[in-house]
């Protein structure tokens, strides 16, 4: 059903088909034993922000993030210790596109045109205790893509992540890449030392 994975690092990426014709839209999505929740966020303005999010400890997880409708910018930042901790990716999805992101990695995306949806699948319970946000603006190349893509636009975040603390996490890596499915190009910036 779904075509050839690509990874970056940890991360999984994939297309699964969704089908149209006169009746609508039927959009299958692939499901195992593994998956303990669903949600879905349907973002009705343009240039929404959500993340940087993750858990923690016993409850910590990993999301098979699914479009549905619309086209987002995914955010995805490795906070696992060892070489790669600090690392930042990006990737611009459409309807379809699935990125499954491992535990031990915050996550966040904005959309870019209105009434995106976006499913979930989590591997493990929500524990409001265990949950953790990153302000969106600890990550430089996050930062830099949100500010590129408002333009003059207003951008659309809760309060609590907006107001989450500003972490030093990405003055350990200045290593970053991103993925554009659609013209299947990676990109990555690799420096020496620490930033």
């Amino acid at each position: 059903m779904k075509n050839k994975k690509r990874y970056l690092g940890d991360v999984e990426i994939y297309n699964e088909p969704i089908f149209h014709d006169d009746r609508g839209v039927f959009i299958p999505t692939e499901i195992d034993h593994h998956n303990k929740q669903t949600n879905i966020s349907i973002n009705t303005k343009a240039y929404t922000f959500r993340g940087m999010h993750l858990q923690t400890g016993e409850f910590a997880q990993s999301k098979r993030l699914k479009v549905l409708s619309g086209q987002i910018i995914d955010f995805f930042v490795n906070l696992i210790p060892g070489d790669e901790y600090g690392e930042v990716g990006h990737l611009r999805m459409g309807p379809g596109d699935v990125i499954v992101v491992p535990r031990g990695y915050a996550h966040g995306f904005l959309t870019t045109c209105q009434n995106a949806m976006v499913q979930y699948l989590v591997d493990n319970e929500y524990s409001i205790s265990a949950e953790t946000s990153i302000n969106y603006q600890s990550f430089e190349l996050i930062r830099q893509i949100v500010s590129n893509e408002l333009g003059n636009n207003e951008l659309v975040i809760s309060d609590k992540d907006a107001g989450a603390a500003i972490s030093q996490t990405s003055k350990i890596s200045s290593n970053t890449f991103g993925f554009d499915i659609y013209s299947n190009t990676v990109s990555t910036t690799k420096k020496k030392g620490r930033s």
